[in-house]
């Protein structure tokens, strides 16, 4: 947690496929109601270009699509990395960077041995069929349903991944948010020194 140089506070925090940037002031013992909307909205302003600079940190360290890139299908989870809409508490504005897929969480903390959910399953089957182009088993039971098919797909896969769980470099996860804050922790609070900072004192300077 770092000061702007005013007295308010910023930090990066989360984990998990989930990081955020809060920045938070004493408005509510600021006496004017111009002066607290001022601090408001320059804090808004700083978090939202906190959120700009943790997606850029987070989207590079993805692995992309691509015909030799080990584990990535149709790079669908660096697609779902997105600044999301803000929040407010008390005098702290916080804003969020993360996805709403579940594959997320996996690339970033890895996945050891265990059992896998039936929709675990399907899910692999999609991503094996988008990854190797492969085909529906053909059986004369019921597998003309296609979750059914992509369920057959999946389990030879999943079947490893439950014995032995993901191959490196995704057995123990790439951390590539855990790295994104840590990278933009110091850029951050830079922001809110050199930018945030003196623009909040500028525009109340100009109340007197």
């Amino acid at each position: 947690m770092a000061r702007d140089g005013r007295g308010r506070f910023v930090s990066v925090g989360g984990g998990g496929g989930l990081i955020s940037v809060r920045a938070s002031g004493p408005l509510l013992s600021l006496s004017s109601e111009d002066a607290r909307r001022i601090v408001r909205e320059e804090m808004v302003r700083g978090v939202m270009g906190g959120q700009t600079i943790l997606e850029h940190e987070v989207v590079s360290r993805l692995p992309g699509p691509g015909p030799r890139r080990f584990g990535v299908a149709t790079g669908a989870t660096v697609a779902s990395i997105q600044r999301q809409e803000l929040t407010f508490e008390g005098d702290a504005v916080s804003g969020r960077v993360g996805s709403s897929r579940p594959s997320a969480k996996f690339v970033e903390d890895g996945r050891g041995p265990g059992g896998i959910s039936e929709s675990g399953i399907i899910a692999i089957g999609q991503w094996a069929r988008a990854k190797f182009g492969a085909l529906p088993l053909k059986r004369k039971s019921s597998l003309g349903d296609a979750l059914l098919q992509l369920y057959w797909i999946g389990y030879p896969i999943a079947l490893r991944i439950m014995q032995r769980g993901f191959k490196p470099p995704y057995r123990h996860g790439i951390k590539a948010f855990a790295n994104a804050r840590k990278a933009a922790e110091p850029v951050i609070a830079r922001l809110f020194e050199r930018e945030v900072g003196p623009r909040i004192a500028q525009r109340l300077g100009g109340l007197s």
